[in-house]
Formats: structure tokens, C-alpha cells, sequence
């Protein structure tokens, strides 16, 4: 073996490194140079691992992303099931609501209907009863009155014919129970007076018997009103249609039929219908009539009904009493009997109209089986209205029977009367 060798010398090729081709290497450059060799490769592996940290990095980030997306999506997802679940419940939600307010609504309506139904009739049961009770109040106080009247020495029957007043709305009713008055059909030995009664426009004659009160009154038509009210006052209300100017009032010639109505003329004239013409009865914004309550030949009160313009033929708004004297002067009042007597009329009402124009009264009206007094008046005015009715009545009844019965009775039953007294 070589010297060098054993000395552990070699020259640069021997090593395999180039550049050193005949240089002498010692140990020492060895370690050097496997040191450099060393950091070679620790640099390389510096190298690699910033750009593996960097990969491993961005391999982080993409994972990131991906993640963050996958939650994005995943919360986009849920999001969007629970709008859609939300959606569902409330929809189930509005339809529940609706159906159960539907629901409720029914249940709701038919107890309601019911209820309704259930008042109507205790209302319907209640005005009845009401009514009954009124009426058993009335009767018992007016047995009651009777009873002390009679008492008292009075007398305490009137007979009525061919019909009697069956309701307490009558005047004639209240009036005869104010006084202790028993109605009765047929005549009785306390019996202090006879009144022909039959609500109708014209009675024949064979209802009428002698010394009946309103014997004479026989036709209450608006014609007949009518042609009396010319031969006392000297004009009348009637016109005819087709020439009188301007709107004039139709109604039925039939009494109580209350169908005024308004036409404008001319007109040609139905059967059965008056045309009256049309009275400026105006008080501010209402129209009034004078209701006037006839007893004989006395007027005891005086009703001044009002309605409305737009509502004049119907029920009244306002009513007051008062006195004759305070609406119609004394000769109106004397012309005001005098067409009663012509009609034959000992009681009842009859319904005046004054023109504001020209001052006239115009009688359009007459009613021997009137109600009253009018619903709009007072209690205390009624009850007031009903006494002085009541007062001229039995003064009325306290005439001698001769004189009511030549005075009260047409001429053909008063000569059958004095035919059978002879």
C-alpha cells in the first residue's frame, strides 16, 4: 500500500470533488466538508419546509373555506328549511286560525240567532203580557171605580149597539170606565144611556134604535163631511183634479183608511178616491192639525197634533192639549158645532186644518169611533184630557131621555117611536 494512503492523505479526484485535482486534503477539510454537505442539505430542507408550511397552509386555508363554505351551505340550508318550516307552520297556523274563527264565528252566530230568536219572543211575550197587565189594571181599577160610584148612588151601564168598544184605545172606553160605567150588549135596568157604535164609513138604518146617542150619524164619508162643511161655512175642501192648479192631497172617500198621498194635477178621478186641496198647515218645519173632541154641543179640549213635511199623513211627532178657546175663535167654534149637528155627531172627534194663507179652518175629517188621546201626548195630559171629556159626558147623560130621544134619532125611527107611544 502506498505511504500517502496510510498517512490518510488523498488528493481531490480520489474524493471525487472537483476543482481539487491535485491538492492535498487533510482530514480537517473532510469535516469541513461533510459540515457543508450537511448544511447543504439543511438548507435544502429549509427550503422545502417553508414551501411545505406554505402548502400546508394553503391546503389549511382551502380546508377553511371549504369548511366555512360547507357551514355557509349548510346554514343556508337550515336557514332555508326553517323559513320553509316556518312558512308551513304558519300557514297551518292561518288556516287553523281561520277555521277555528270560522268555527267560532258559527258557534258564535247560532247562539246569537237563538239569543235573538229568544228575545223577539220574550218581547213578543213580555209586550203581551204587558199588555194583558195594562188591561187587568184598568179593568180592576175601573171595577174598583165602579163599585164606589155605585156606591155612591150612580148609576152604572150604557149600552151599546150593534157592536161594542172591545179596546181600551177607544176615548169612549176609557171614558165610560172613568165614570163607573158598565159597558154592556143589551140594555138593563140601571142603563143611563144607548150609543151607536160600528166602526164603519156608513151604517144602515136598521142598526139604529131610538134615543141613541149618534143615531144620526149615519155616513161619515169625506163627501158628505165635505158638502156639510159648504153649507155652514160657505166653501169646502174638495177640488176638482183636473183643473185645479198645483199639487193637490188624494185619499180614500172611506174613513180610517189613512192613505193621503200627494199627485200633482190635473189628474183624471179614480172611484173612490176625494181630491182635497192641498192646506198650508205649516208650522216651521212640521204641519199641524187641530183634533177637536165633540160632546154634544160643547167641545171640551183640543188636541194640536204635528208631523213632519216629509211625513205629513203619517203618525204624529208632537201633540199638545189645549184649550177651545186658545185655537178658534167663538163664532169658528159656533160653525164647528153646527156642522157636528148636521152630521148628526153627539160624540166623537173631528180633525181641522187652518190655512196659513187665508186664515180658514177646513173640517176634513170626522170620526164617531175615535181613538185617543194621541200617543205623543203626556200621561198627565192625557189623564187631564180624559177627565174633562169624562165632565162634559155625564152632563151629557144627565139630560132628560125625551129630548135625546126626539133630538138623537132620523126622522123615520122618530116616527115609528111616536106611532108606538100613541
Amino acid at each position: 500500500m502506498p505511504e500517502e494512503n496510510m498517512t490518510g492523505a488523498c488528493n481531490g479526484e480520489e474524493l471525487g470533488v472537483r476543482g481539487l485535482h491535485s491538492t492535498t486534503v487533510t482530514p480537517m477539510d473532510l469535516l469541513r466538508l461533510q459540515a457543508c454537505r450537511r448544511l447543504g442539505r439543511a438548507l435544502r430542507v429549509i427550503r422545502k419546509q417553508p414551501r411545505r408550511a406554505v402548502k400546508t397552509f394553503r391546503r389549511a386555508v382551502k380546508t377553511t373555506l371549504r369548511s366555512v363554505r360547507g357551514v355557509v351551505k349548510t346554514t343556508h340550508r337550515l336557514g332555508r328549511r326553517a323559513v320553509k318550516t316556518t312558512r308551513r307552520l304558519g300557514r297551518r297556523a292561518v288556516k287553523t286560525t281561520r277555521r277555528l274563527g270560522r268555527r267560532a264565528v258559527k258557534t258564535t252566530r247560532w247562539p246569537l240567532r237563538r239569543s235573538v230568536k229568544t228575545l223577539r219572543r220574550a218581547r213578543r211575550s213580555v209586550g203581551l203580557k204587558r199588555r194583558r197587565a195594562f188591561a187587568r189594571l184598568r179593568w180592576v181599577d175601573s171595577t174598583l171605580r165602579y163599585r164606589q160610584l155605585r156606591r155612591q148612588g150612580v148609576i152604572g151601564s150604557i149600552h151599546f149597539a150593534p157592536t161594542v168598544p172591545d179596546d181600551f184605545m177607544y176615548v169612549v172606553w176609557k171614558v165610560t170606565h172613568y165614570l163607573g160605567l158598565e159597558i154592556v150588549h143589551a140594555p138593563r135596568e140601571d142603563t143611563v144611556a144607548s150609543i151607536l157604535w160600528l166602526d164603519a164609513t156608513k151604517i144602515p138604518e136598521d142598526s139604529v134604535q131610538p134615543g141613541m146617542l149618534n143615531a144620526r150619524c149615519l155616513d161619515i164619508s169625506k163627501t158628505r163631511v165635505d158638502h156639510v162643511m159648504q153649507e155652514v161655512f160657505g166653501y169646502g175642501v174638495e177640488v176638482d183634479p183636473r183643473t185645479h192648479p198645483g199639487p193637490i192631497v188624494a185619499k180614500s172617500d172611506a174613513n180610517a183608511r189613512h192613505d193621503g198621498r200627494l199627485v200633482e194635477s190635473p189628474v183624471e178621478p179614480a172611484p173612490g178616491t176625494v181630491y182635497q186641496r192641498l192646506v198650508n198647515n205649516r208650522v216651521g218645519d212640521e204641519v199641524e192639525d187641530l183634533r177637536t173632541v165633540v160632546v154634544a154641543r160643547s167641545v171640551p179640549v183640543v188636541y194640536t197634533v204635528r208631523r213632519s213635511i216629509a211625513e205629513r199623513f203619517k203618525n204624529p211627532t208632537n201633540a199638545r192639549l189645549c184649550e177651545p178657546g186658545e185655537v178658534f175663535s167663538g163664532q169658528e167654534l159656533e160653525k164647528l158645532l153646527r156642522v157636528c149637528s148636521r152630521m148628526g155627531l153627539d160624540f166623537g172627534e173631528i180633525d181641522v186644518l187652518r190655512d196659513r194663507d187665508s186664515g180658514r179652518l177646513y173640517v176634513v175629517d170626522v170620526n164617531d169611533t175615535c181613538f185617543g188621546p194621541p200617543k205623543r201626548l203626556s200621561r198627565r195630559e192625557s189623564r187631564e184630557a180624559i177627565r174633562r171629556i169624562a165632565t162634559a159626558f155625564a152632563a151629557l147623560l144627565r139630560e132628560p131621555a125625551s129630548a135625546v130621544a126626539d133630538s138623537r134619532a132620523p126622522k123615520r125611527i122618530r116616527d115609528k117611536s111616536a106611532a108606538e107611544s100613541r
